[in-house]
């Protein structure tokens, strides 16, 4: 019975894991479907980022002001945030995108560690044990489907902004962890809502500067002729910003609650083991032996991070 008291942090911690693989899985459907060229993804992006600012609006009584160091910290993390999108598309692009994958996955050992170090926490043995299944869980599991992304190379360019991405990536985490300990930790809507703004400002202008090159979106031009799918694609922006807000909104919480070397590796290796499952059942994919292993290496940690 003693263990019914975590019944709420584990289904929030569904909830925040259903959420983000929601966003992940829309934000591929809208890029196969409905985007073009480089612009696009900076719109789906600023439209995304938008509905999100909306969406806090109604979870946060936003009546209790904001200090400066909320709004400071609100904007950096909001530059974090963009520099870890941007970065990662940019590395995708010019190298491998299992190496890649891999890299900034394995960003989440930053806040996991910063929690031993800025915040007292104590890593267990069975905690360092189930880091370490998880960080092996990301290297075998990624496999690179794409036969010319096979032929990319490893240049000194891709490895700056695997890495820029990378920290980036950890530096969310951190981040969220910083804001969930602070003394103005009811400030998180605000917090929230500058992060949103400034990612949908700069988005938008980026969008705007590559539509003057003509690299515009398939959504604004004669591609896609049928109203009915231009409404679909606005309504999977919606239901895409719901999901990235409720996401950052529960790991803001979940973050200042549970150790961070339990609940990072476990959203991000849940997260993964939430796909690789998806990709069995709903798409028959077949997984080969070291993507098996991998799979086995993330249950195992799991098992070890949640005891």
């Amino acid at each position: 019975m003693e263990y019914l008291k975590y019944l709420p942090l584990v289904v929030l911690l569904i909830i925040t894991m259903s959420a983000r693989f929601s966003s992940e899985t829309i934000q591929k459907l809208c890029g196969k479907k409905f985007l073009a060229a480089a612009g696009g993804f900076y719109v789906y992006t600023a439209g995304a980022s938008a509905v999100c600012c909306v969406c806090i609006a109604f979870l946060y009584d936003l009546s209790v002001g904001i200090s400066l160091s909320t709004a400071l910290l609100g904007i950096l993390f909001g530059v974090v945030t963009m520099l870890s999108l941007v970065m990662g598309t940019l590395a995708i692009a010019n190298g491998p995108w299992a190496y890649t994958t891999v890299l900034i996955s394995l960003s989440s050992i930053i806040p996991t560690l910063s929690g031993a170090i800025f915040w007292s926490e104590k890593l267990s043995v069975l905690k360092i044990v189930g880091i370490v299944f998880m960080i092996i869980c990301f290297i075998l599991s990624v496999q690179n489907k794409d036969k010319d992304a096979e032929k990319k190379r490893a240049t000194f360019r891709w490895l700056i902004f695997a890495l820029v991405s990378a920290l980036a990536t950890g530096g969310i985490g951190v981040l969220q962890k910083i804001q969930g300990y602070s003394s103005h930790q009811d400030e998180v809507g605000f917090f929230l809502l500058i992060a949103f703004g400034f990612s949908a400002v700069c988005s938008l202008a980026i969008a705007l500067f590559l539509s003057k090159k003509n690299q515009t979106v398939a959504f604004f031009t004669k591609k896609i002729k049928d109203k009915r799918l231009k409404w679909i694609f606005v309504a999977l922006l919606g239901l895409a910003g719901l999901s990235i807000s409720l996401n950052h909104a529960l790991n803001l919480y979940l973050s200042s609650v549970m150790e961070s070397a339990v609940f990072f590796p476990l959203v991000n290796g849940g997260n993964l083991i939430l796909v690789t499952l998806l990709s069995i059942v709903v798409y028959k994919e077949k997984l080969a032996v070291k993507q098996w292993i991998g799979l086995a290496c993330g249950s195992i940690a799991v098992i070890c991070l949640c005891l």
